[in-house]
Protein backbone atom coordinates (compact mmCIF):
# COMPACT_ATOMS: atom_id res chain seq x y z
CA UNK A 1 0.00 0.00 0.00
CA UNK A 2 1.37 3.40 -1.20
CA UNK A 3 2.73 5.83 1.97
CA UNK A 4 -0.75 8.64 2.32
CA UNK A 5 0.36 11.96 0.70
CA UNK A 6 -0.16 13.69 4.24
CA UNK A 7 2.46 11.44 5.85
CA UNK A 8 5.08 12.74 3.13
CA UNK A 9 3.85 16.19 4.00
CA UNK A 10 4.25 15.21 7.78
CA UNK A 11 7.68 14.61 7.26
CA UNK A 12 8.53 17.20 4.92
CA UNK A 13 7.36 20.11 7.58
CA UNK A 14 8.68 18.22 10.48
CA UNK A 15 12.64 18.65 8.77
CA UNK A 16 11.98 22.15 7.52
CA UNK A 17 10.65 23.07 11.31
CA UNK A 18 13.86 21.21 12.69
CA UNK A 19 15.94 23.55 9.82
CA UNK A 20 14.50 26.95 10.87
CA UNK A 21 14.82 26.12 14.67
CA UNK A 22 18.56 25.80 13.97
CA UNK A 23 18.77 28.95 11.87
CA UNK A 24 17.25 30.54 13.99
CA UNK A 25 19.45 29.86 17.34
CA UNK A 26 22.51 30.24 15.40
CA UNK A 27 21.17 33.88 13.66
CA UNK A 28 22.43 36.57 15.69
CA UNK A 29 19.73 39.18 14.48
CA UNK A 30 17.28 38.84 17.33
CA UNK A 31 13.98 39.76 14.56
CA UNK A 32 14.87 37.19 12.25
CA UNK A 33 15.21 34.81 14.41
CA UNK A 34 12.46 35.17 15.93
CA UNK A 35 10.18 35.07 12.77
CA UNK A 36 12.01 31.91 11.45
CA UNK A 37 11.61 30.42 15.04
CA UNK A 38 7.55 31.51 14.86
CA UNK A 39 7.48 29.81 10.88
CA UNK A 40 9.51 26.26 12.62
CA UNK A 41 6.44 26.27 15.51
CA UNK A 42 4.03 26.88 12.53
CA UNK A 43 5.66 23.80 10.76
CA UNK A 44 5.76 21.70 13.59
CA UNK A 45 2.68 21.67 14.87
CA UNK A 46 1.80 20.94 10.93
CA UNK A 47 3.49 17.59 11.02
CA UNK A 48 1.26 16.80 13.83
CA UNK A 49 -1.32 17.80 12.20
CA UNK A 50 -0.92 16.01 9.17
CA UNK A 51 0.58 13.01 11.02
CA UNK A 52 -2.45 12.29 13.11
CA UNK A 53 -5.27 14.14 10.40
CA UNK A 54 -5.90 16.66 12.83
CA UNK A 55 -7.71 19.64 10.49
CA UNK A 56 -9.09 21.52 13.40
CA UNK A 57 -5.53 22.52 14.85
CA UNK A 58 -6.31 25.45 12.06
CA UNK A 59 -9.55 26.23 14.58
CA UNK A 60 -11.96 26.50 11.69
CA UNK A 61 -15.12 27.46 12.80
CA UNK A 62 -18.58 26.02 10.91
CA UNK A 63 -19.46 29.68 9.70
CA UNK A 64 -15.74 29.58 8.09
CA UNK A 65 -14.28 31.67 10.90
CA UNK A 66 -11.47 31.50 12.77
CA UNK A 67 -10.62 32.38 16.93
CA UNK A 68 -8.08 35.52 16.70
CA UNK A 69 -5.13 33.97 19.01
CA UNK A 70 -5.29 30.90 16.39
CA UNK A 71 -4.96 33.23 13.32
CA UNK A 72 -1.58 34.93 15.36
CA UNK A 73 -0.18 31.64 16.29
CA UNK A 74 -0.89 30.73 12.73
CA UNK A 75 0.44 34.06 10.75
CA UNK A 76 3.73 32.89 8.98
CA UNK A 77 2.60 29.66 7.58
CA UNK A 78 -1.03 31.66 6.47
CA UNK A 79 0.89 34.53 4.73
CA UNK A 80 2.72 31.91 3.09
CA UNK A 81 -0.17 30.03 2.07
CA UNK A 82 -1.90 32.87 0.90
CA UNK A 83 1.29 33.81 -0.97
CA UNK A 84 1.53 30.86 -2.95
CA UNK A 85 -2.51 30.66 -3.85
CA UNK A 86 -2.00 33.78 -5.18
CA UNK A 87 0.98 33.33 -7.36
CA UNK A 88 -1.12 29.97 -8.33
CA UNK A 89 -4.51 31.60 -9.64
CA UNK A 90 -1.75 34.89 -11.12
CA UNK A 91 -0.38 32.57 -13.64
CA UNK A 92 -3.13 29.37 -13.98
CA UNK A 93 -5.28 29.66 -17.20
CA UNK A 94 -7.66 27.30 -15.24
CA UNK A 95 -11.08 28.67 -15.10
CA UNK A 96 -12.28 29.30 -11.32
CA UNK A 97 -14.78 26.25 -11.94
CA UNK A 98 -16.84 24.04 -13.56
CA UNK A 99 -20.55 23.06 -14.03
CA UNK A 100 -20.36 19.52 -13.13
CA UNK A 101 -24.08 18.66 -13.20
CA UNK A 102 -27.59 20.87 -13.32
CA UNK A 103 -27.07 23.45 -10.34
CA UNK A 104 -23.89 21.48 -9.20
CA UNK A 105 -20.28 23.35 -9.68
CA UNK A 106 -16.87 22.68 -8.61
CA UNK A 107 -14.23 24.79 -8.26
CA UNK A 108 -11.63 26.92 -6.16
CA UNK A 109 -11.50 29.50 -3.32
CA UNK A 110 -12.90 32.29 -5.11
CA UNK A 111 -14.47 35.66 -4.04
CA UNK A 112 -17.92 36.81 -3.94
CA UNK A 113 -17.82 38.11 -7.53
CA UNK A 114 -16.13 34.83 -9.19
CA UNK A 115 -18.95 32.57 -8.00
CA UNK A 116 -21.07 30.98 -10.31
CA UNK A 117 -24.20 34.28 -10.05
CA UNK A 118 -27.33 31.36 -9.40
CA UNK A 119 -25.40 29.76 -6.74
CA UNK A 120 -27.12 29.99 -3.41
CA UNK A 121 -25.26 26.84 -1.24
CA UNK A 122 -21.59 27.28 -0.56
CA UNK A 123 -19.80 23.75 0.86
CA UNK A 124 -16.43 24.78 1.77
CA UNK A 125 -13.90 21.88 2.42
CA UNK A 126 -10.45 23.97 2.94
CA UNK A 127 -9.01 23.98 6.63
CA UNK A 128 -6.37 26.77 6.09
CA UNK A 129 -8.64 29.59 4.75
CA UNK A 130 -11.29 31.19 6.35
CA UNK A 131 -14.50 31.87 4.42
CA UNK A 132 -14.85 34.84 2.74
CA UNK A 133 -17.35 37.34 4.26
CA UNK A 134 -19.62 38.03 1.74
CA UNK A 135 -19.42 34.99 0.43
CA UNK A 136 -20.81 33.75 4.08
CA UNK A 137 -23.26 36.71 4.10
CA UNK A 138 -24.48 36.01 0.67
CA UNK A 139 -25.16 32.55 0.68
CA UNK A 140 -26.00 29.32 2.60
CA UNK A 141 -22.28 28.41 4.23
CA UNK A 142 -21.62 24.88 5.12
CA UNK A 143 -17.31 24.36 6.20
CA UNK A 144 -16.43 20.75 6.74
CA UNK A 145 -12.57 21.84 7.50
CA UNK A 146 -9.89 19.01 5.83
CA UNK A 147 -6.20 19.25 5.58
CA UNK A 148 -4.56 19.93 1.70
CA UNK A 149 -3.99 16.65 -0.05
CA UNK A 150 -5.74 14.97 2.64
CA UNK A 151 -9.58 12.82 3.63
CA UNK A 152 -11.76 14.19 6.34
CA UNK A 153 -11.22 13.25 9.70
CA UNK A 154 -14.61 12.51 10.51
CA UNK A 155 -16.27 9.75 8.11
CA UNK A 156 -19.73 10.14 9.48
CA UNK A 157 -19.36 14.07 9.44
CA UNK A 158 -18.81 14.02 5.81
CA UNK A 159 -21.54 11.75 4.66
CA UNK A 160 -23.94 13.55 7.08
CA UNK A 161 -22.96 16.53 4.84
CA UNK A 162 -23.65 14.47 1.86
CA UNK A 163 -26.45 13.45 2.89
CA UNK A 164 -27.81 17.03 3.75
CA UNK A 165 -26.98 18.31 0.41
CA UNK A 166 -28.49 15.97 -1.30
CA UNK A 167 -32.71 17.05 -1.56
CA UNK A 168 -30.67 20.52 -1.97
CA UNK A 169 -32.90 22.27 -4.50
CA UNK A 170 -30.75 25.08 -5.13
CA UNK A 171 -27.62 25.02 -6.97
CA UNK A 172 -24.48 24.48 -4.83
CA UNK A 173 -20.88 25.48 -5.11
CA UNK A 174 -18.43 23.17 -3.77
CA UNK A 175 -14.41 24.09 -3.01
CA UNK A 176 -11.11 23.81 -1.40
CA UNK A 177 -8.26 25.48 -2.60
CA UNK A 178 -7.90 24.47 -6.09
CA UNK A 179 -11.12 22.36 -6.66
CA UNK A 180 -8.83 19.35 -7.33
CA UNK A 181 -8.71 17.19 -4.32
CA UNK A 182 -10.85 18.00 -1.26
CA UNK A 183 -13.57 19.20 -3.06
CA UNK A 184 -14.02 16.97 -6.02
CA UNK A 185 -14.08 14.10 -3.49
CA UNK A 186 -17.43 15.56 -1.89
CA UNK A 187 -18.82 16.23 -5.74
CA UNK A 188 -18.22 12.83 -6.31
CA UNK A 189 -19.76 11.25 -3.46
CA UNK A 190 -22.91 13.88 -3.93
CA UNK A 191 -23.10 12.59 -7.70
CA UNK A 192 -23.55 8.74 -6.32
CA UNK A 193 -25.98 9.76 -3.67
CA UNK A 194 -28.33 11.57 -6.16
CA UNK A 195 -27.85 8.49 -8.55
CA UNK A 196 -26.24 10.37 -11.21
CA UNK A 197 -23.70 8.22 -11.87
CA UNK A 198 -23.84 4.18 -10.87
CA UNK A 199 -19.97 4.04 -9.62
CA UNK A 200 -17.30 5.76 -8.11
CA UNK A 201 -15.00 5.15 -11.24
CA UNK A 202 -18.13 6.63 -13.41
CA UNK A 203 -18.14 9.53 -10.94
CA UNK A 204 -14.91 10.18 -11.11
CA UNK A 205 -14.85 10.07 -14.81
CA UNK A 206 -17.42 12.49 -15.28
CA UNK A 207 -16.21 14.70 -12.65
CA UNK A 208 -12.52 14.36 -14.49
CA UNK A 209 -13.73 15.27 -17.72
CA UNK A 210 -15.85 18.35 -16.72
CA UNK A 211 -12.80 19.65 -14.50
CA UNK A 212 -9.42 18.08 -15.72
CA UNK A 213 -7.36 19.59 -12.93
CA UNK A 214 -9.05 16.85 -10.18
CA UNK A 215 -6.38 15.02 -9.23
CA UNK A 216 -7.51 12.13 -6.08
CA UNK A 217 -4.32 10.32 -4.33
CA UNK A 218 -4.90 6.75 -2.71
CA UNK A 219 -5.68 7.79 0.13
CA UNK A 220 -8.36 10.15 -1.24
CA UNK A 221 -10.00 7.25 -3.66
CA UNK A 222 -9.86 4.81 -0.75
CA UNK A 223 -11.71 7.20 1.30
CA UNK A 224 -14.51 7.98 -1.17
CA UNK A 225 -14.90 3.68 -1.12
CA UNK A 226 -15.18 3.65 2.29
CA UNK A 227 -17.74 5.97 2.68
CA UNK A 228 -19.73 5.09 -0.45
CA UNK A 229 -19.55 1.17 0.15
CA UNK A 230 -18.58 0.12 3.22
CA UNK A 231 -20.42 -2.79 3.25
CA UNK A 232 -22.88 -2.89 0.43
CA UNK A 233 -23.62 -1.64 -3.07
CA UNK A 234 -22.00 1.75 -3.71
CA UNK A 235 -25.15 3.86 -4.27
CA UNK A 236 -26.99 2.21 -1.01
CA UNK A 237 -24.17 3.32 0.99
CA UNK A 238 -24.76 6.47 1.95
CA UNK A 239 -28.23 6.14 2.82
CA UNK A 240 -27.75 5.29 6.17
Amino acid sequence: MKIPKRFLFAGVFFVLAAALSYESIVLEYVPVSGILLWLALDLFLLSIAYLFNLPQIFGKRSDGSRPFFLAIIWTPWLLTTQLVFWLQNSFSRANVYQKVAEGLYLGRRCHREELPPDVEVVVDLTAEFVTNKYIYHACDVRCLPVLDGSVPHDLEEFTRLVTETEHQSRPIYVHCANGSGRGAMFVIALLLRREVTDNLDEAINLVTRQRPQVRLNAEQYAFLQRAINPSGSQRDALKG
